[in-house]
């Protein structure tokens, strides 16, 4: 009986179970399908990276020599005409090197003239004055030579006389004295005798006493006529000397004013007319060296822009190498991005990119491609290469540094047969479809042209209006 009752119930499941399929498997076959129907349109294929808004032209200006800073005329943010004076270098120190420069112009050309033989009137009136001054000098010196020899030999005699007229006088002297005391010592023998009184031998001594007295002066002034003498004679013998001393100079000067006359008026040989040219030339060149660094010590703007970058101080050393200022061109602006070596391949000057703005959400540009580094750069241990694109038209309210999210157009396709990306299924053999025919889902191998972001353009395997399943549910 329980065996009847399990047949009977496990018929009837599925008397049901068919019934509810049949009901529900017309609609099953309406839902499962997502489906989309063939059609023309665009396919485009873009790189899409992020970069940041640079001016279109910045200008690192700076000297090409150090020196002292005198003026810096700008700060940060000043908006600059072109021509306007920025930084200055103190050229107290160059400006005195051109003077000299100048002189040694004029002096070598001086030295050119002559070898030249291209005096001028008034160079020969001036060397001939030399030679008649330093002759006139000649003749004065021989003129004081002569004088002070006969003055030395005349001198010679009067200061032999002096002298012997002291010796003399001592001799004189000294004989009064010799027979003074005589005298007195006679005198004296005298008076111990009893021949002579004291009186005799007072006045015998005070004649001695005196006789003494004028033997001590000749003596000293014959000592005395001996030293002026010697005076004299070295004097005079130095005056003697430095009239020879004068003549000499006056012939040296004489001989040398005559040969520069000579040398002067003398035709000069090429040798010196083209060692003359040099020193002229040379002397040019060190002049407009010293020019061009006097030009070199002031910085003025080159364009119209806006100083983003002042290092220059007053008073303190610019150096060379590091940029005084650092200028950017007003309202010129342009976009950086680097791109991944894997992309690189696909990016090329001349592309189309669309440009929006993280600052400006309501701002929206495109631009082109205009050059792409050869060189790599490495960014956090990645391999980029920095890619610059210019915009097609001016863009209102852009400043440097602001952040621009680009989609680099690498390749499109116009007017082509499309089907979305997510529809195709990659084989070994290639690409492949599925259809919707006649409810059923057939499998179907294509040629695929461009595949773009989110499309790819079908170049054959398929016809317009076909169904192709994107889903099955």
């Amino acid at each position: 009986m329980k065996a009847r009752f399990w047949i009977i119930g496990l018929i009837v499941l599925i008397i049901v179970l068919t019934v509810v399929f049949g009901v529900w498997k017309p609609f099953a076959k309406q839902s499962i399908y997502e489906l989309y129907s063939l059609a023309r349109g665009e396919v485009v294929s873009t790189v899409s990276v992020a970069g940041s808004v640079v001016s279109g032209q910045s200008l690192e200006l700076g000297f090409l020599s150090p020196g002292i800073v005198k003026i810096v005329s700008v700060k940060v943010g000043d908006e600059i005409k072109k021509g306007d004076l920025l930084v200055a270098l103190n050229t107290d120190v160059l400006n005195r090197q051109a003077a000299q420069a100048r002189a040694s112009i004029q002096a070598a050309q001086a030295m050119m003239y002559k070898a030249q033989n291209q005096l001028r009137s008034v160079d020969i009136n001036v060397l001939n004055l030399g030679l008649d001054s330093a002759r006139i000098a000649l003749e004065n010196a021989q003129r004081s030579y002569q004088n002070a020899l006969n003055a030395y030999n005349a001198g010679q005699g009067l200061i032999s006389g002096s002298a012997e007229i002291a010796r003399v006088a001592l001799n004189n002297a000294q004989a009064a004295f010799t027979s003074t005391q005589s005298n007195y010592n006679r005198i004296l023998s005298a008076y111990s005798s009893g021949r002579a009184t004291i009186a005799d031998v007072q006045q015998a001594s005070a004649a001695l006493t005196t006789a003494s007295a004028a033997y001590n002066m000749a003596q000293a002034q014959y000592q005395a006529a001996i030293r002026e003498e010697d005076s004299q004679r070295v004097n005079s013998r130095a005056q003697l000397d430095n009239a020879r001393s004068a003549l000499n100079s006056a012939e040296l000067a004489y001989r040398l004013a005559e040969a520069q006359r000579s040398q002067s008026l003398a035709p000069a040989s090429s040798a010196d007319i083209q060692s003359a040219a040099a020193q002229v030339a040379a002397s040019v060149a060190a002049l407009q060296m010293v020019q061009a660094q006097i030009a070199q010590a002031t910085l003025r703007a080159p364009i119209d822009g806006r100083v983003v970058s002042v290092n220059a101080k007053p008073a303190e050393l610019s150096r060379t190498g590091q940029p005084a200022v650092v200028i950017e061109t007003a309202g010129e602006f342009k976009v950086e991005v680097n791109i991944s070596e894997t992309e690189l391949s696909k990016v090329r000057v001349g592309q189309v990119a669309r440009i929006a703005f993280d600052a400006l959400p309501n701002v929206f540009a495109t631009g082109t491609v205009a050059a792409v580094d050869p060189a790599a750069t490495i960014v956090m241990g990645v391999v980029n290469y920095k890619a610059t694109i210019v915009f097609d038209q001016p863009v209102a309210g852009l400043v440097s540094s602001l952040t621009a999210d680009l989609e680099i157009i690498t390749d499109s396709r116009p007017d082509v047969l499309i089907v979305p990306r997510r529809a195709l299924v990659k084989t070994a053999n290639g690409y492949i479809i599925k259809v919707l025919q006649d409810k059923q889902v057939v499998e179907k191998s294509i040629e695929v042209g461009l595949l773009g972001d989110t499309d790819a353009e079908i170049v054959g395997g398929l016809a317009a209006n076909e169904q192709i399943i994107l889903k099955i549910s």
